[in-house]
């Protein structure tokens, strides 16, 4: 499998991709959150066809992060939160 990784704005990444369907089917703020972070940078896994096989955003904080254990200050080090990383699994039967 031939796949390759790309830096893209989420502007630029098709949302209607079936990669994102059951994000959308589960989370109904997802395709408004999507759009709100057109500006955003995100890496995207494409398979040999071109459909999205991978995708990942990461979130650099401004501001201390509370919301894990142990709270992460500013002064430490500027957090990055991994907010999505999606993989889709395709397995092959190989017949003999």
């Amino acid at each position: 499998m031939n796949a390759n990784i790309c830096h893209k704005t989420f502007a630029d990444i098709n949302i209607d991709d079936i990669f994102f369907q059951s994000l959308k089917e589960d989370y109904p703020e997802f395709v408004s959150w999507f759009k709100r972070k057109s500006t955003q940078d995100a890496f995207v896994q494409y398979d040999e066809n071109r459909n999205i096989s991978g995708f990942l955003y990461l979130k650099i904080e401004e501001k201390v992060v509370e919301d894990v254990c142990p709270v992460i200050r500013l002064w430490i080090m500027q957090p990055m939160k991994m907010w999505m990383f999606v993989i889709q699994l395709f397995f092959l039967s190989i017949k003999n």
